[in-house]
């Protein structure tokens, strides 16, 4: 009995490590199946969210422009209407642009003008809409689709009205005086001009009143 006790007290630690060692092998497998599985989606779900986008523009994300055809019509992808303009200060590239598709965007916005900026990575941060004889409910119901409820609302006034909607995508301002002008803005956009307009007040106020 006492050689019995001692060849199994003997082979127990070793079935034991054998055991474990195959149990790591098994969890190292499952790990890797998982991420196999779940960096594919993660990925997904991270172009989804940066490419989502705004009448037909990738807002938020890279998009490369070219010059126009002199017909317009002739375009396929969203292009430069002449040069674009290049600031120095913060290395963004603004201008006019054409947009393909019309019938794949809001009828408010199926032949408006637009304008366009990028920021010094080639990312889209602001798009100006610029529409005629829409209705100014018809912009604003279609806005408050994506970006949700304005936070600032007198459309209605008589002659000059506005609106401002805010949301995790970014800011939308709408400013009419028969002509109406949409511009989405990104967040990181909304912040530069927030500090631009601060910095801005700061130099008025320091201004003298009297001459």
């Amino acid at each position: 009995m006492s050689l019995q006790r001692s060849a199994r007290a003997t082979t127990a630690p070793t079935e034991w490590i054998r055991s474990a060692r195959q149990g790591d092998q098994r969890h190292m497998k499952w790990a890797r199946t998982l991420t196999v599985c779940v960096a594919p989606l993660a990925a997904v779900m991270a172009w989804a969210q940066v490419f989502k986008p705004l009448l037909g523009i990738p807002f938020g994300a890279p998009l490369k422009l070219t010059q126009c055809p002199f017909n317009t019509d002739q375009a396929r992808e969203p292009c430069w209407i002449g040069a674009p303009t290049f600031y120095k200060s913060n290395g963004s590239t603004s201008g006019s642009v054409h947009l393909p598709d019309a019938d794949r965007r809001p009828e408010w916005a199926a032949y408006a003008l637009f304008d366009l900026t990028l920021d010094r990575a080639g990312k889209v941060q602001e798009l100006r809409v610029h529409t005629f004889r829409q209705s100014r409910k018809q912009i604003a119901d279609s806005v408050s689709l994506r970006f949700g409820s304005p936070i600032t609302n007198e459309l209605t006034r008589i002659g000059a009205g506005w609106a401002r909607w805010k949301s995790s995508e970014g800011t939308v301002e709408m400013n009419c005086s028969g002509e109406c002008w949409t511009t989405f803005r990104t967040p990181a956009a909304q912040a530069e001009r927030d500090a631009e307009l601060a910095e801005r007040a700061r130099k008025e106020a320091a201004r003298p009143t009297a001459p």
